[in-house]
């Protein structure tokens, strides 16, 4: 990627990034300081947390394998990542007076990763952190002066109640107003707003696919002015090549499944075994969001509404829970089995690095 067209748009180009510490986040700046060696500056929101400071977590998140390679080879690039200091959830994200001008003039590009992924949060919270949150970037971004690309993380399950999803805006009723339910979290209390939640969620399982498809409304109803791509992944999980073969470093979503399976904790999991298990690989992740980065500033004058991006396998190599499960169990019985209490840990190959 380095002598790619992507990589020369990043070129001199300032990038705010907030959830630069989740799965997706730090893997997203971890390919930019690798594959992007002439970018600007990475201006990381981050938060105080669990006793941390923001300066202590990002020194933590360099210290993680993750960041070995570009530690060792260019650890110069590091000093390219500037903690800004905010929270979604505060009054203006939370930024000093000083930090919001350091964003609003110079940032170039804006990815907003930050949200809630819980699939049992409270409606308020999720709200307050999906939709709520994008709002405040919003009007962040329409104080940035040299703005030229602003891509925000969605997900491919925020209109799942539907047979066949295209990579289309599909409007919400009016009932789902964004800023009159958000207007609702000021007065209602938290038993009243979990007592509408199941009639809200309607056909959505969760509050996570609602919250996210209410953000889609928002953006389509009052961004329409920005450079704006969206970005709707499916299951993000173990890397396919990069950084390395199957590279994860959590037990979130199916990796966790995956483990609980081979140590043999889990050995009933009710559900459908014929619907397709939709996972796609950390890296086609952040690639194909950094490629919108790029591909916005080029389509921005050329479409009258954003484009939305899916990142899916389902449809190009669909593999269903039945036959997913049957790999994991020939996996893990046969070829690496996992068995800590009898001594025996499984190997790991050691993780190789991709320049």
């Amino acid at each position: 990627m380095d002598d790619s067209q992507v990589s020369q748009f990043y070129a001199g180009k300032n990038i705010f990034l907030t959830g630069g510490t989740g799965f997706l986040g730090k893997c997203i700046i971890e390919k930019i300081l690798r594959s992007c060696p002439d970018v600007g500056t990475i201006y990381m929101m981050c938060r105080a947390k669990r006793g941390k400071s923001p300066e202590e977590r990002m020194t933590d998140l360099f210290g993680q394998l993750l960041f070995d390679f570009v530690r060792t080879n260019h650890p110069e690039r590091l000093a390219k990542v500037v903690p800004v200091i905010g929270d979604v959830l505060d009054l203006k994200l939370g930024l000093s007076a000083e930090h919001e001008a350091l964003v609003t003039e110079n940032a170039n590009v804006i990815i907003h990763s930050a949200a809630t992924i819980r699939f049992d949060e409270h409606i308020k919270d999720a709200l307050r952190l999906n939709v709520g949150g994008t709002m405040k970037m919003v009007a962040l971004a329409r104080k940035t002066k040299n703005l030229i690309s602003f891509v925000h993380v969605s997900t491919a399950y925020a209109n799942c109640n539907l047979l066949n999803i295209e990579e289309v805006y599909y409007p919400m009723g009016k009932e789902y107003d964004p800023i009159k339910l958000m207007d609702l979290l000021d007065w209602m209390d938290e038993d009243c707003l979990l007592a509408m939640t199941e009639t809200l969620l309607r056909d959505r399982p969760n509050t996570y696919c609602l919250t996210k498809a209410i953000t889609e409304a928002y953006l389509f109803q009052h961004a329409m002015d920005l450079p704006l791509g969206i970005f709707r992944p499916s299951i993000i999980g173990a890397a396919w090549n990069e950084p390395a073969p199957g590279w994860i470093d959590n037990l979130n979503g199916p990796s966790g499944l995956f483990i609980a399976i081979g140590k043999g904790v889990m050995r009933i999991l009710e559900g459908d075994v014929n619907k397709v298990a939709d996972i796609i690989p950390i890296d086609y992740c952040v690639n194909m969001l950094l490629c919108i980065g790029w591909y916005t500033t080029i389509v921005k004058t050329k479409v009258d509404v954003p484009l939305i991006y899916h990142c899916t396998s389902g449809t190009k190599k669909p593999y269903t829970w039945l036959q997913l499960g049957t790999l994991m169990l020939d996996f893990f019985q046969n070829k690496m089995p996992y068995n800590e209490s009898s001594g025996d840990r499984m190997s790991t190959s050691p993780l190789i690095r991709r320049s």
